[in-house]
């Protein structure tokens, strides 16, 4: 079936969010906090969320309205309001274009189509918005990312989808074993909200880092790999009920590098 999608658009910043959603409607409590988690990130206190006339929209809009500790003035967009709802129109189309692209660039890299019950899938249309935040410059040549923070995004990144090495974060619950690899394999499938950490998709889970190395160009796509990814952004780790992204879900089993290699990229 078709894909669905919530977009959330920052009238000031212009900043966009983007989440896959199963059911329309406020049904999905996770969609809810994170979409409160997105208004916190943009630094507002007592916002006005205005959206369209559709009944599961309005039913988001009220789980959210709850959901936040500080006011929330909801205002819904008159019909033949063409300023309103082409302002909310343009985002939506901006996270589909955005969507579309990242889609086809991949599976032309993999050489194969990406299935709609992939999970890579739900974490793509998660990093369309943050690239359009930290990356699509308006009509006043700035980003999202610099009129909200005053700075332009110059962090080092990879090609969503690619196979890399990254190096796992100590975990407070498992500590870290020395006999183990520095480096493991992982695929590269965006950032956290704060641009601080990689987000990595394995078999496992999805688990974020600091530190990524590229692979040889030769080694950098795999389908199976990226079909393989569990964990979606509902449930990072698949054995538990949480947005949380973990640092580690498991010890892996298979060392790429014994060194940790000159040339890694931080993000930090």
């Amino acid at each position: 079936g078709q894909t669905k999608i919530i977009v959330i658009k920052d009238h000031k910043t212009k900043t966009i969010f983007c989440h896959v959603v199963n059911k329309k409607g406020a049904s999905e409590k996770w969609v809810i906090k994170r979409i409160v988690e997105d208004i916190e990130s943009l630094g507002y206190k007592n916002i006005i969320i205005q959206i369209d006339g559709e009944n599961s929209i309005k039913d988001v809009r009220s789980a959210v309205k709850d959901a936040r500790m500080n006011d929330t003035i909801v205002r819904q967009s008159a019909k033949g309001d063409s300023q309103s709802n082409g302002k909310i129109e343009r985002g939506v189309q901006s996270a589909e274009g955005q969507i579309r692209v990242m889609k086809l660039a991949l599976e032309k890299r993999l050489q194969c189509k990406i299935e709609p019950e992939w999970c890579v899938l739900h974490w793509l249309v998660e990093a369309a918005g943050t690239f359009l935040c930290k990356y699509e410059k308006g009509s006043d040549g700035m980003t999202p990312q610099r009129r909200l923070t005053g700075k332009d995004w110059n962090q080092a990144i990879v090609e969503f989808g690619e196979a890399i090495l990254y190096k796992p974060l100590m975990s407070k619950s498992e500590p870290q074993n020395k006999m183990e690899a520095k480096f493991v394999q992982g695929t590269w499938i965006g950032i956290t909200t704060d641009g601080k950490e990689h987000l990595l998709g394995t078999p496992e889970g999805v688990v974020r880092t600091r530190t990524v190395k590229r692979r040889p160009y030769s080694e950098r796509w795999s389908a199976e790999d990226v079909k393989n990814i569990r964990g979606i952004p509902a449930r990072p780790n698949p054995e538990v009920g949480d947005t949380t992204v973990p640092v580690r879900i498991r010890t892996r089993d298979t060392p790429l590098a014994e060194e940790e290699p000159e040339d890694a990229e931080a993000l930090a």
